[in-house]
């Protein structure tokens, strides 16, 4: 069954690309979003309201 996901690429530059589709696990989402950053950015993907990988630091949710 497919899930749907939301990547939120925070680019070096200060904006923020979002990206949403449906992957077959967080396995792929994640090397999907890791795969669509460049060297600096940092990626989070979420399923739904949780956050499942996050490489920004933030207060508002914790790293997967």
């Amino acid at each position: 069954m497919m899930m749907l996901y939301q990547i939120r690429i925070l680019r070096a530059a200060g904006e923020t690309v979002l990206l949403e589709n449906s992957y077959a696990s967080d396995f792929a989402a994640v090397r999907r979003a890791q795969r669509a950053a460049e060297d600096d950015d940092k990626v989070e993907v979420w399923r739904g309201m949780d956050c499942i990988y996050s490489e920004y630091e933030s207060k508002n949710h914790a790293a997967a």
